[in-house]
C-alpha cells in the first residue's frame, strides 16, 4: 500500500471526524445524541457508572442530551474508542489508564504499584485536585477527562499459592501492555507476558502462562478462579479508567453542556467506583465459597521488590506532580 494513499486515507478520515464533530455541534438545539463505549459487560460497575452519567447529563439539560452506551466492545477496543474519539466515531469513552498512557504519556504515574494506600486514600485522592492535575495532562493531547472510574484493586491468580513476593519468582503472568505493569511484574521476579484479555483463561488453561493479575469481580466474572485456583490478595494497584471524550467536541459545546458533562462525569465517577467497591466485596465471598485458596502475603516484601519502579517512570514535570499530588492526599 503505497505512502500516497496512507495519506489520502488518513487525510479521509480525519475529514469525517471533523464532519462528525461539527455535526454534532450543529445538531438541532433541542436534541444532542452521544454514543459512550467501554469494553465491560452490561451487569458490571462501568456500564453502572455510564448509565448514571446518561441519566445525570439528561436530568442536567432537560433531556437535551441523550447518551446510548454501547457495552463490550460493540464500537472497538480500548484502544480503537481513544483513536476514534477525536474523529468522532464515539463521544465518551471508559478506557483504562494503561491503555490511555499510549496517547497521554504522563499519565503513567497512575500505573504504578502501591500507589494508594487503602480505598480511604484512593476515594480521597480521585476526588481531590489529582483529577485536574490529570486533566491539563490530557488536554494537550487533545482529550478532556469527565470523571475518574476505576476496575478495582487489583490480586494476582496463579496455579500454584503464593505467600511472599519470591513465591513469584520465574513465573509467566500475564500482564497488560503496559511499561509500568510490565516493569513491576518483573521487579517482583516474574516474567510478565503481555495477552489479549480474551484469550487469558485458554493460556491459563493450557499453561501458556502461569497466572494473571485482576479485581475480585473479573477474577469472578471470567471464572479464573476454575483454571487458576489460587489468589493472593495484595492489592498491588489499583486500575484506574479515565472517562474521557475528545477535547475540540468538548469546547465546541454551549457552556451549559459543558458544565453538565463535567458534573454529571464527576458523579458518575464517584457511583462507579462505589459499585466496584460493593462488587468486588461481594464476589470476595463468592470465591470463598467456591473454594479458591485466597491468601493475604505481607506486603512488605513486594513493595520492597517494585521501589525502584518508581525511578524508572517519574521524569517529566506532569509525573512528579502527579505523584506529589497522590502522595500528599489524606
Amino acid at each position: 500500500m503505497s505512502s500516497t494513499f496512507l495519506s489520502a486515507r488518513r487525510c479521509t478520515l480525519l475529514a469525517l471526524g471533523a464532519a462528525a464533530v461539527s455535526f454534532a455541534v450543529q445538531a438541532p438545539a433541542q436534541t444532542l445524541n452521544l454514543k459512550a463505549a467501554h469494553s465491560a459487560a452490561p451487569d458490571e460497575p462501568y456500564h453502572v457508572g455510564l448509565a448514571d452519567f446518561a441519566k445525570r447529563l439528561g436530568a442536567a439539560t432537560g433531556g437535551k442530551v441523550n447518551v446510548a452506551i454501547f457495552p463490550n466492545n460493540q464500537l472497538g477496543n480500548e484502544r480503537e474508542l481513544i483513536e476514534g474519539l477525536p474523529l468522532g466515531l464515539v463521544d465518551v469513552a471508559v478506557p483504562a489508564n494503561a491503555v490511555l498512557t499510549n496517547f497521554i504519556p504522563d499519565l503513567v504515574t497512575l500505573d504504578l504499584p502501591f500507589l494508594f494506600r487503602d480505598q480511604a486514600h484512593l476515594e480521597s485522592a480521585l476526588n481531590g485536585p489529582l483529577i485536574d492535575v490529570i486533566g491539563e495532562a490530557a488536554a494537550k493531547r487533545g482529550y478532556r477527562v469527565l470523571g475518574l472510574y476505576t476496575a478495582g484493586v487489583r490480586h494476582i491468580m496463579t496455579k500454584k499459592v503464593i505467600n511472599t513476593a519470591a513465591d513469584l519468582r520465574g513465573l509467566k503472568i500475564r500482564t497488560m501492555q503496559n511499561p509500568a505493569h510490565v516493569e513491576s511484574f518483573k521487579a517482583l521476579g516474574a516474567n510478565p507476558t503481555p495477552l489479549a484479555y480474551g484469550e487469558l483463561y485458554g493460556a491459563l488453561q493450557s499453561g501458556v502462562v502461569d497466572g494473571a493479575e485482576a479485581a475480585n469481580t473479573n477474577y469472578h466474572a471470567q471464572k479464573f478462579f476454575e483454571v487458576a485456583p489460587n489468589w493472593a490478595m495484595v492489592s498491588w494497584t489499583v486500575l484506574i479508567s479515565p472517562l474521557i471524550m475528545s477535547e475540540a467536541k468538548f469546547k465546541a459545546y454551549p457552556a451549559e453542556v459543558q458544565a453538565a458533562l463535567l458534573k454529571a462525569g464527576r458523579e458518575s465517577a464517584v457511583i462507579e467506583r462505589a459499585e466496584y467497591a460493593r462488587s468486588d466485596m461481594a464476589r470476595l465471598e463468592t470465591l470463598k465459597k467456591a473454594g479458591v485458596k485466597i491468601t493475604a502475603p505481607d506486603l512488605t516484601t513486594f513493595r520492597s521488590a517494585v521501589g525502584k519502579v518508581y525511578g524508572d517512570f517519574i521524569k517529566t514535570d506532569t509525573q512528579k506532580k502527579i505523584l506529589e499530588v497522590i502522595q500528599g492526599t489524606k
